[in-house]
């Protein structure tokens, strides 16, 4: 298990604030810290030499925090840059990297590289819109009808814990609006005993929401402070979800975190959910 905080840096300011964002997690449950940048063979060497100054900043402004830098090249051939970060990353590391996007979108090139990227990797990521969220608060977790959702709504609850925030569980059910929405049988009702059995300290509360899921998250996650978001968050257990993670990074207004695989195999995670029992 290698559990590094690897921060895809180009120099960009939605680079810097995924720098920022990593460096207050690693900062909060110690991890080794690497700045990743994909450049050709001829910009390798301008690169490499451009992440060291970065590296002595951040070492800088934070003695004692473990801190490298690495240049990857993209396949020969070619090779897609979100390839080339998914060859750099292991399963048990947490990939954090800036996006342009906004909920007012400005091109089509800014809203497809976070996508692509977490499409790509196979290890948990956090997109960091170019915003500053240092002084936001609450944490949403986005569920769906999977048993899965006890787990990650778990993961979140132990973030909340960390952070000492609040906790919001949304599941939405779709477009169909009855007088009261009903409950009984939703995979919510198990995700927040979950969450309040994992993190006793951390206030839970829970909504059930009618729409297009995305749209749902991004409502409730807007001012908050991260979103948690599973690999599928679709009330079909059977369907491919995503077009929903892509419609979520699309319109992304707050940090998100997409926690895949063992959800809490990341170090961070796992020390998180043991600081609260």
């Amino acid at each position: 298990m290698t559990g590094r905080c690897i921060v895809g840096f180009d120099g960009s300011g939605p680079s810097e604030r995924a720098l920022a964002w990593a460096v207050r997690r690693t900062r909060a449950v110690p991890a080794p810290l690497r700045l990743l940048r994909v450049a050709t063979a001829a910009d390798r060497d301008t690169a490499s030499t451009a992440l060291d100054a970065v590296v002595d900043r951040v070492r800088s402004a934070q003695p004692g925090l473990e801190v490298d830098a690495r240049v990857v090249g993209p396949a020969a051939g070619g090779g897609s840059v979100a390839d080339a970060i998914a060859r750099a990353t292991g399963p048990d590391d947490l990939l954090v990297i800036g996006t342009h996007q906004h909920p007012f979108p400005r091109g089509g090139v800014a809203r497809s590289r976070a996508w692509d990227i977490a499409s790509a990797v196979g290890c948990p990521v956090v997109v960091v819109p170019d915003v500053d969220v240092r002084l936001r608060s609450g944490i949403v977790v986005g569920i769906d009808q999977r048993s899965s959702g006890a787990r990650l709504a778990r993961v979140a609850a132990a973030e909340a814990g960390r952070r000492g925030d609040e906790l919001l569980v949304v599941q939405s059910v779709g477009s169909r609006r009855p007088a009261r929405p009903a409950r009984e049988g939703l995979a919510i009702e198990d995700a927040v005993a979950g969450a309040r059995d994992s993190a006793p300290g951390v206030v839970v509360s829970s909504a059930v929401v009618h729409g297009e899921p995305a749209r749902a998250l991004l409502h409730a996650a807007r001012d908050r402070a991260l979103l948690v978001v599973g690999e599928s968050t679709t009330p079909d257990a059977g369907a491919v979800a995503t077009p929903v993670l892509r419609d979520v990074l699309t319109g992304i207004s707050s940090p998100v975190l997409v926690a895949r695989g063992a959800l809490a195999g990341f170090p961070a995670f796992a020390a998180a959910a043991d600081t609260l029992g």
